[in-house]
């Protein structure tokens, strides 16, 4: 066998690692829609944990398992596929919501479980990598690189399959690949007489999954997504939808629950707001999509209006105008002498124009409107507006922060709400020019406090207090903050519209106010006075202003209140809880305690093995500093490329892809350098990356798109090309010392992996993603200190 070219078993590696890699970026797309965006990194956990077992699994059993290499990796290539679409059905049978978190304990039950279904494929895919590397039949740098490129080309091939097909179809096109794979590898064993056995499974089990109906495969959307609640409602009608990488886009009306936008809307209003679509993400509502009304009378009902009253036809831009049509209609309305917009989602504008013939109006309005694509932040870092005062007005609509949103907002990267990219707003306001943010209402106001707060830290100087304008309407805030101080005349013109409309003005303190707005004024000086500081260190929610290391706007939970708050759980006050929060924090212990006991199972089971003699803490203390450094790199450059490239997902998706592709170009080459030249190297290259990246990306944000992509692949090269060294190298020294210890070393970096991204978002929302980074930093200054083969520490 050794004389036998070992190129199908490396193809059949590659197949897999791309089939186990694509599920992964799959399933992110499924678990935000299911569970909501902000459980969709989980996943990652999930992958890892699985991987991670397959090697306890194998160390155990090595004796009995190893004989029979020829026949378990063909075969864990096959379950593989299998098991990617069984899970996905028993998947939805588990009434898992994570809202109920916080005080439904079976929650907590059904989360463990679905952390055991979607771990399984990754068990069948990591299980062949180990068997692979622990037969020792195959270089380990070869066996690397198959893996790492092979998930390289999974991780592109689904980000281009998800932008033509269904999600479901997808998912069947990855397990087919795991078949292809099951059938390559047995091509290469195809001596063994068992092999025509497999062939006539995988064929039998090709039939299965093509024949499979594609709505036992389909994305389960959750009862509490808003378009699934509308769904319920007869006459509901999707007028317009589109499926790509950056998420699931739906335009829907229903004549039962008509979509009625009016943020800001006076109590005294006599006039109607007209009914529009609405714009769903992921089955979230995003916003109501503009069409011209027939009365437009509302409008001047609107707390918007206000900043209108001190500008002339001004120069508006607003964020994120697609959630935000009142906005667009009022400065329209208003004669605004130009209207820019920025928005995220790629095919919002063409959605709109697809329906504009069923709404009976022509155009929308849209050809009055300047659109650009990117977030906000982006769009005003363009060069042509650098050094330039271009818009009167910019305001924006602040999605996402009612109460049933607060408990995933806290670990939701918003770089459109630091202090870096509200100072950046600023700079490009005229000298009269007002920024203005309307939000939902909170009791306590903390939210509120903390946006002053970050808006404090934009301003060069203490000029806030006499600039801050605040009216309230009963279920939302407005601010308008204005470069050049508020006159005495300004002042009693808020104070005229407030009362001809039923507003209160919060924000300077009046004598008439309540007792409500009277503490708010006071709480909006303290946080903007010399005392900030201890105020913010005081206040029970956490008010630090959000910067662009640590961009968590919605992170309000402290622990110093958490009793105070969890005996408010059954009293209404479960939102104040931030449940994205705690189930991040609580799945990080419980991926501890998994991984302690997945790392100490085999040497307790086995301790007379020769695999657990002499360097067993060397093991332990490289390959899981390999496994936390590893995943902490590349979740602080998904972080800065998020900033960079405007997406979440988009991020995520270029980084994995570029990352494994480097990596794997370099585990190739890894014999040509020594572990310790390598680890000094990547030591080198994350210290430079800590003291300059972050400012050079700033510098770039205004370049176009497709170079911003390119960029993001070429400054992934120097780390990830000599972090793709250091494991194959560790292995091989191994090999040489403990070839029996080969399993257990792959257990314990894939069980370091599990807990190292939910670790590394701890650490980024309490510390910074800098942290994170110079963390990465010390693991492999430490592993570098633990190379197995020297003596034991």
């Amino acid at each position: 066998m050794s004389r036998r070219s070992h190129v199908p078993l490396y193809v059949s590696l590659a197949m897999l690692s791309a089939a186990a890699l694509g599920f992964e970026l799959l399933l992110m797309r499924y678990f935000a829609l299911s569970y909501g965006s902000h459980f969709a990194s989980s996943i990652i956990s999930m992958a890892l944990l699985g991987i991670g077992t397959a090697g306890s699994v194998l160390q155990i059993f090595r004796n009995k398992l190893l004989p029979r290499f020829h026949r378990l990796f063909p075969t864990a290539a096959a379950l593989l596929g299998l098991s990617m679409a069984s899970v996905v059905i028993m998947a939805h049978r588990v009434p898992f919501n994570p809202g109920e978190l916080t005080w439904a304990q079976s929650q907590w039950l059904f989360l463990g479980l679905n952390y055991l279904l979607f771990a399984l494929p990754f068990f069948f895919s990591g299980f062949c990598t180990a068997i692979a590397l622990a037969s020792g039949e195959f270089p380990p740098g070869k066996l690397y690189r198959a893996d790492l490129l092979g998930a390289c080309a999974g991780g592109v091939g689904v980000l281009a399959a998800l932008s033509l097909l269904p999600p479901q179809e997808v998912l069947r096109l990855l397990a087919l690949l795991s078949l292809a794979a099951a059938a390559v590898a047995g091509l290469y064993f195809r001596t063994s007489r068992w092999w025509k056995q497999l062939t006539a499974g995988t064929l039998l089990a090709a039939v299965f999954l093509v024949l499979l109906p594609s709505p036992l495969l389909r994305p389960l959307l959750s009862d509490y997504k808003d378009l699934a609640r509308l769904g319920y409602l007869p006459g509901t009608r999707i007028m317009a939808g589109t499926d790509s990488p950056l998420g699931r886009i739906d335009i829907a009306e229903s004549p039962e629950s008509p979509i009625r936008s009016a943020p800001g809307l006076s109590p005294l209003c006599p006039h109607p707001v007209p009914v529009r679509a609405g714009i769903y993400l992921d089955a979230d509502l995003y916003g109501a999509l503009y069409s011209p009304p027939k009365d437009s009378s509302y409008l001047d009902c609107l707390s918007a209006k206000l900043a209108f009253l001190y500008l002339k036809e001004p120069r508006v831009f607003i964020k994120n105008i697609f959630a935000s049509a009142e906005l667009m209609e009022l400065a329209l309305e208003e004669k605004a002498s130009s209207v820019t917009g920025s928005y995220e989602h790629f095919s919002l504008p063409g959605l709109a124009e697809q329906i504009s013939p069923e709404t009976g109006q022509e155009g929308h309005g849209w050809d009055s409107v300047i659109l650009e694509q990117g977030l906000a932040r982006t769009v005003l870092s363009r060069p042509e507006r650098a050094g330039n005062a271009e818009f009167d007005l910019i305001a924006f609509w602040l999605s996402g922060s009612g109460a049933a949103s607060l408990g995933h907002s806290a670990i939701d990267e918003q770089f459109d709400l630091t202090a870096e990219s509200l100072g950046l707003m600023l700079s490009r306001l005229s000298n009269t020019g007002i920024l203005m943010i309307s939000k939902w209402r909170h009791r306590p106001p903390y939210e509120t406090l903390k946006f002053i707060a970050a808006l404090d830290a934009a301003v060069p100087d203490d000029r806030i207090q006499g600039n801050l304008v605040i009216l309230s309407a009963p279920s939302t805030f407005t601010l308008l903050y204005r470069k050049s101080p508020w006159s005495r005349e300004d002042i009693t013109t808020a104070l005229d519209f407030c009362s001809s409309r039923g507003f209160m003005l919060e924000y300077p303190a009046v004598r008439d106010n309540s007792a409500e707005a009277a503490s708010l004024a006071a709480q909006v000086d303290q946080i903007t006075g010399p005392g900030a500081a201890d105020f913010r260190k005081r206040y029970k929610f956490y008010l630090e202003p959000p910067t662009d290391d640590r961009p968590f706007f919605g992170r309000f939970f402290r622990w110093s209140s958490a009793p105070e708050l969890f005996n408010l759980r059954r009293a209404g006050g479960a939102a104040l809880l931030q449940w994205g929060y705690l189930t991040k924090a609580a799945t990080l212990a419980l991926a501890l305690l998994a991984g302690t006991f997945l790392i100490l199972l085999p040497p307790l089971l086995r301790r007379s093995e020769a695999a657990f003699r002499g360097i067993r803490s060397r093991i332990i203390l490289y390959f899981s500093a390999l496994g936390l450094a590893f995943l902490f790199v590349e979740l602080m450059l998904i972080h800065l490329f998020t900033l960079f490239l405007g997406h979440p997902f988009l991020s995520a998706g270029v980084v994995m892809v570029s990352f494994l592709f480097w990596a794997g170009f370099g585990s190739g080459l890894c014999q040509r350098f020594s572990p310790g030249k390598t680890l000094c190297l990547i030591a080198i290259v994350l210290g430079v990356y800590l003291l300059g990246l972050p400012s050079l990306l700033r510098s770039l944000l205004f370049l176009p798109t497709p170079l911003r992509l390119a960029l993001t692949v070429i400054f992934c090269f120097p780390p990830a090309f000599f972090m793709g060294m250091p494991f194959p190298l560790g292995i091989e020294r191994l090999q040489s010392v403990q070839p029996a210890a080969v399993p257990w070393a792959c257990a314990v970096n894939g069980v370091a992996s599990v807990a190292s991204p939910l670790l590394a978002a701890v650490m980024a929302i309490h510390l910074g993603f800098s942290f994170v980074l110079f963390a990465a930093l010390l693991a492999y200054v430490m592993a570098m200190m633990c190379l197995p083969g020297t003596p034991d520490l």
